[in-house]
């Protein structure tokens, strides 16, 4: 049986009902695009407060990350970018590729519009680290100038910026402890120091202008022009007034265990009672007593204790009697370069501190650490880079080792390795002169041709009369 058809008029929309569907579907449109927006916003705002929760607690990296999953969503969420360049320039310490890329957000800032006083003033901290780092005059004073000029655009963008004012008094205080430049007085940059701080001590509206940033570049720059002072003890003291403001940050604890190593050499205590007192050292007194330390198994504290690790290795190795201290210290794991780099160093110093003195107790032992030392160095994966001119270093470094150890310590099976060594480093630079010279020594302690090293360390020497002399002597000389 066929189904009859419905009778009646066809299904007709009148325009009033067309209108009302179509506004009905274009606010459920908007509702979605809203929506979108919304859960981007949420999204948005969820890695922003992860990013600063991560850098509050040290945590850079996964700060690092959170900042650029943000600007993933939006290149153009200043807040996100403004904390990424700050968390690349708090890495930049210790890895200057850091450094170009926070300037490079920085400028990204500026260049979309962000004119505001912490943009130049990140870029003026920038421009002051790499003054900090560099070894020459003129570069010191050209990045200072940088630095100076950046501040001064701070200023000018906002005329109540502390931080900027904080910043200007760094740069003065730069020029006056880099041993490149020593232009002013860092007694008279601490006085000025003392004056903002007294400022913020007495009035309410300066406090409020300051950010935690600038307490502790202020509170910083004071320990630092105080122990440019000579004044340890006061420096110690305004240090870790950082860390009442900033208690799970390193930068702070890295000050301090710098100012130990400028202790050690400058005034270094007398054995035992380094031995037996530790609390000499204004950051092992830190670890010992602050309670707001957190679990030595932390990231915090490793990193801590091996920025501290590097700072005691290098004044170590510098002081007359303090080499047997490298041995005390804790190693900070296989795959901190600067750490094993360091260490290698202290440990080189301390071997020829014993040569200097011509004391033989613990030669051999001594010997053995800083053969293992410029081993592990070598080891490691920036190593494996024949462009890496430390590695030529390393390699001459571990010839010489094992070559003074083989004659020393009457250990002959130590001249092959030795021969290895310099060979590696010929093949990075094969008219070095240093390799070449300590070549043409180890040849004549083995019997072999030291000729061809001695003609290769005499083109290299050039017309440098001292050189050319400790050749002829060499090239004299009969073991």
């Amino acid at each position: 049986m066929a189904i009859a058809k419905i009778k009646g008029k066809k299904l007709e929309m009148t325009p009033r009902a067309i209108a009302e569907l179509c506004a009905a579907g274009a606010l459920a449109i908007v509702a979605v695009v809203f929506l979108l927006a919304g859960v981007n916003r949420f999204r948005l705002r969820r890695s922003m407060n992860a990013a600063l929760e991560k850098h509050d607690t040290n945590h850079r990296a996964p700060a690092i990350e959170e900042c650029r999953s943000a600007l993933e969503r939006d290149e153009n969420y200043h807040p996100a970018r403004q904390l990424l360049a700050k968390v690349l320039v708090e890495e930049g310490g210790s890895d200057p590729g850091k450094l170009a890329e926070a300037e490079k957000e920085y400028q990204t800032l500026l260049q979309k519009g962000y004119d505001k006083a912490n943009a130049h003033v990140g870029l003026g901290v920038i421009f002051l680290l790499r003054a900090d780092a560099a070894n020459d005059a003129k570069p010191v004073s050209d990045f200072a100038s940088k630095a100076r000029a950046a501040f001064d655009a701070a200023r000018k963008a906002d005329a109540s910026c502390m931080e900027a004012e904080i910043g200007l008094l760094h740069v003065r205080l730069l020029l006056a402890v880099h041993p490149a430049t020593r232009q002013g007085n860092p007694a008279d940059v601490r006085g000025d120091f003392d004056k903002l701080r007294a400022r913020l001590e007495s009035a309410e509206a300066v406090r409020s202008r300051i950010t935690r940033e600038g307490l502790l570049d202020l509170y910083a720059g004071l320990g630092r022009a105080l122990a440019g002072e000579g004044n340890s003890r006061e420096s110690a003291r305004s240090l870790r007034t950082c860390l009442v403001y900033a208690p799970q940050w390193t930068t702070p604890l890295g000050n301090l265990a710098y100012l130990d190593a400028q202790r050690i050499m400058a005034e270094p205590p007398a054995r035992a009672e380094l031995e037996n007192d530790r609390n000499l050292l204004s950051f092992t007194a830190l670890l010992q007593n602050a309670a707001s330390v957190p679990r030595a198994d932390s990231d915090f504290l490793k990193e801590a204790n091996a920025t501290r690790e590097i700072a005691l290795s290098y004044a170590y190795g510098l002081s007359e009697d303090f080499g047997w201290l490298v041995d005390k210290l804790e190693r900070a794991g296989p795959t901190r370069y600067d750490s094993l780099s360091v260490s290698a160093f202290a440990w080189i110093r301390s071997w020829q501190r014993l040569l200097e003195r011509k004391d033989v107790s613990n030669r051999t032992g001594r010997a053995s650490k800083a053969a293992e030392a410029v081993k592990a160095l070598l080891a490691h994966e920036r190593m494996k880079d024949p462009k890496n001119p430390e590695r030529l270093v390393a390699l001459n470094n571990a010839g010489v080792l094992y070559t003074d150890s083989a004659v020393i310590n009457r250990a002959p099976h130590h001249f092959p390795p030795a021969e290895k060594a310099f060979q590696e480093a010929l093949a990075i630079d094969k008219g070095n002169y240093r390799v070449n010279r300590n070549m043409a020594i180890l040849q004549k302690w083995t019997g072999g041709a030291a000729k061809p090293y001695l003609d290769a360390a005499r083109a290299a020497a050039g017309s440098d009369d001292a050189k050319r002399k400790d050749l002829d002597a060499i090239e004299a000389w009969k073991p």
